[in-house]
Parts: C-alpha cells; structure tokens; sequence
C-alpha cells in the first residue's frame, strides 16, 4: 500500500496506516483473512482485494504499471469477499479505467461516498493549549484503560464509567508501526486526558494520516483539538511528513487548513437478481411481523447485525450518516457500533424498499411517515406507475 501510493495518491483512502489499523480492530474478521487474494510479480505485492472488517465491501487495486490486472482483483473480490447480499468496492472518481471495468462487470453506481481531505505541512504551526491544561504522550499499552475511558467519553457513550468497564474487551492492540510521540493528549493537572488526537507516519511515506480525534464534552469548543494536532502536525513535520490525510469532510478540518483532496463513489454487485414479485404492503407487512416475532432488546455488535441484517457493516455506516438507520451507540473511533436486536426489522424493511427500485433518500422519507397508509400512498402510487411504464417498454 506503501507502493501504490508512492506517485499517486488516488487509492489514498486506502493506506498503509488504515490498513494497519484495521487489522488490529476488534471488529476484523480474522478468521477470513486467508481470503485476502494478493498478487505477485518479482517478489514483490502488485495487486490486492482485501476485505473490509467483514466480507460484503472490499478494495481492490493493483500497481499503476500493473492497471490491466484490475479486472481480474475485481472478479477474485466478487467471488471470493462478497457477503450473503453482494459486495461493493469505492472508487476514485477519476478513475475512469476503474469505473468502466466494474460497470463491465455488473457493478453500479450507489448512494455512498467517501472523502479524503489533504492538508500541506509546509505551514509553521503553532499549539497553545488553554491554560491549566498539560500536554502528554500516550502510549496504546501502558496507557490504554485511560485511551478507552477517553474514547467513551469523547464519542459520547456518557460517563458511566461501570458501563464502560464492562464494554472493554481487556485485550492490548498492538500496532507495529505506532509512534508515541504522535499519539498526543491534552491532560488536567491530576493527569486525567480530556482531548485526544493520533497521527499516523510511515518513514517510507511523504504523509501522515489522521485518526482519531476527539474531546470530551465538557472541553469542546475551546479550541484544544485543533491545538493538539497542530503539535502533531509540526512532529510530523519533523520526521519528513509534507502533508496530512484525513477521511472526513468535516468542517472542523476545513478550518484547520484541509481542502478536499479524493471523492470516492461505491460501486455495488448484488449477488442474487432482484425479484419483483413481492408486493410493496406484503414486504411492509413482513416486517411489521418480523418486530413483533422479535420484540427483544439485546444489544448486537455491528458485524453481527450486519449478518443477521445481511446489510455490509459500510452500509450499515452509510445508512447512519445519512439518519436512515442509525446505531443504539456508537464510538468513532473504535468504530464500536452497537444496535438493538429490535432493529434487525427496520433494516429488513428498508432491504425490502430499496429491491422494489425506491432511492435511499426516498426511503428515509418513507419511514417517517411509516405507519400513515394515507401519507404512504403516494410514493406507492409514483412506484406502480414507474413498473407499469417499464413493463410496456420491455414488453
């Protein structure tokens, strides 16, 4: 990953540091990972499709000079990543080389993006923290129950620190290539953390990667994040790091000096064809069925609600972001998302939606007014006629 985005960063959303990162998650399916399809020429890493956390989404690239085998990472991927319900892969959109070889292979344009925003290093930065507040190292081991009670806090779990304890899964992840002095928070004066951000820097690279940061609520808006990255910008900056990558497309950043650099698209293949023969009422019926069957409250991990939902966990996440469907709790930086079991039927009735053609935006709309037949009708009404049209064009 080092390689293929040496010259050219349009694979950037997929890094070394990422990658790193996401094989030590505690949601990394790792009993998957001889399903990881690698392609050699020389000795050396040319080409890869590599699931994301779960199987259903994946990346695939190859080295520039080896572009022509991108077809075939594409089809492996397919075959070998995909979940109960397809896979999906982001693309750069100015990839066209890319794009046209997963539309040659059935792959289609969805409603997800993805935004990676790119900040110059060549700046001075300046890190003045408020005052009272102390500057500290933290180190993903030795300091990891403070990490996570900082992380609970700052991704708004609360600050029940019994439901916290009982959240931890008492086991250290070790990142190969983590750097202490880059893993920065800012502390009271009794040394309890209270902000904290991380950047990630490979000495092969020209950059560093940003991930995460976050404030405890009762800190926001005085400006210590942005004084913490600075700090680590300059540190960077001192290893040999000219600019910073960021996924988001955040504001927060933009004031920060990031402009957005790479847009993304996902391209998705179902795994079975769609079947029209279940009536819209008999889907949402279904499912209303479905939530009283069910009726439980237990909570569900996200890799588990996305089997038992057969929704991609990148899915589940992009449902979230835009308010179709969002966790019971979340925490950004784990990406420890849990739902209730009483949600497994929404995501069945949205899965019921989307596979008799509505739009995700339309879907939301849908929701609201679930349990009004009257304010239904009309998106029912515009649906018919829409099959009706395409039956006698395909007549």
């Amino acid at each position: 990953m080092i390689e293929l985005n040496r010259n050219d960063n349009s694979h950037i959303n997929w890094n070394w540091a990422r990658f790193e990162w996401m094989m030590e998650h505690p949601e990394f399916d790792k009993s998957a990972a001889s399903s990881i399809g690698l392609w050699w020429s020389d000795g050396k890493v040319v080409g890869a499709a590599i699931y994301d956390m779960y199987f259903g989404e994946a990346f695939c690239a190859s080295l520039p000079e080896y572009e022509a085998l991108y077809p075939e990472i594409l089809d492996y991927a397919y075959r070998e990543l995909k979940d109960d319900t397809g896979l999906a892969v982001a693309i750069n959109q100015e990839n066209a080389a890319e794009i046209k070889a997963a539309e040659l292979a059935g792959f289609e344009r969805i409603d997800q993006k993805e935004t990676i925003m790119e900040l110059s290093l060549d700046g001075d930065f300046s890190s003045k923290l408020p005052e009272g507040l102390q500057l500290r190292e933290m180190d993903q081991i030795a300091d990891r129950d403070a990490l996570e009670w900082l992380f609970w806090q700052g991704f708004d779990h609360g600050d029940d620190r019994e439901a916290f304890e009982r959240s931890l899964d008492h086991v250290p992840h070790v990142r190969r290539h983590f750097n202490k002095a880059l893993s920065l928070c800012s502390a009271e004066p009794s040394g309890e953390p209270v902000s904290h951000c991380s950047l990630w820097f490979h000495p092969d690279t020209d950059y560093a990667y940003v991930e995460p940061v976050c404030t405890i609520p009762g800190y926001r808006g005085k400006g210590i994040a942005a004084a913490l990255l600075s700090e680590a910008f300059s540190r960077a900056k001192a290893l040999g790091a000219k600019k910073a990558y960021v996924i988001s497309d955040l504001p927060f950043y933009e004031k920060l000096g990031f402009e957005k650099a790479q847009h993304y698209s996902f391209y998705r293949k179902e795994k079975r064809e769609k079947h029209l023969t279940l009536t819209l009422w008999q889907a949402l019926c279904l499912t209303r069925a479905q939530k009283t069957a069910t009726g439980g409250t237990a909570m569900l991990k996200i890799g588990e609600f996305s089997k038992l939902s057969r929704v991609s966990v990148r899915m589940l996440r992009h449902y979230d972001e835009i308010g179709l469907l969002k966790p019971a709790e979340i925490d950004r930086f784990t990406d420890y998302r849990y739902y209730r079991e009483d949600q497994l039927p929404i995501a069945g009735r949205i899965a019921a939606l989307k596979d008799m053609g509505f739009s995700l935006a339309d879907i939301v709309r849908i929701l609201e007014v679930y349990d009004d037949r009257e304010k239904l009708e009309p998106f029912f009404s515009a649906k018919r006629e829409e099959l009706e049209a395409l039956s006698k064009d395909t007549a």
